[in-house]
């Protein structure tokens, strides 16, 4: 796993893109829960 993100980091990094792949996966994490706790206060 440890290697895989490694890659993932590496090849960003090529692309001189400010963002990561793991940032990436996290905004979408954070904005699923919070889209999750919306629908549950409704």
């Amino acid at each position: 796993m440890g290697q895989v993100s490694a890659n993932k980091e590496s090849f960003f990094a090529k692309q001189d893109n400010p963002f990561t792949f793991s940032d990436l996966q996290t905004v979408f994490i954070v904005m699923d829960c919070y889209n999750e706790k919306k629908r549950k206060r409704r």
